[in-house]
């Protein structure tokens, strides 16, 4: 019997691609911050920690992806 191949093997894995994107552990902060509802740019900073230009960077980061939008 062959072991079936698993869908999140090769280059096409969508939990891979994902991982790709996001990457980062302070996109995933943001991420967090976010699952809870739309927050303004402060609120984003207080509630992770992030310094300022970090913050910008990464919500452009997650922006350019279409994970988050404005």
């Amino acid at each position: 019997m062959t072991k079936a191949k698993s869908p999140c093997e090769g280059p096409g894995c969508p939990v891979l691609l994902a991982i790709g994107m996001i990457g980062s552990e302070l996109k995933l902060s943001v991420l967090h911050s976010l699952l809870s509802g739309p927050k303004r740019f402060n609120e984003l900073r207080l509630s992770t920690g992030i310094c300022q230009s970090s913050l910008a960077k990464t919500l452009k980061e997650l922006e350019d992806a279409r994970i988050a939008e404005r």
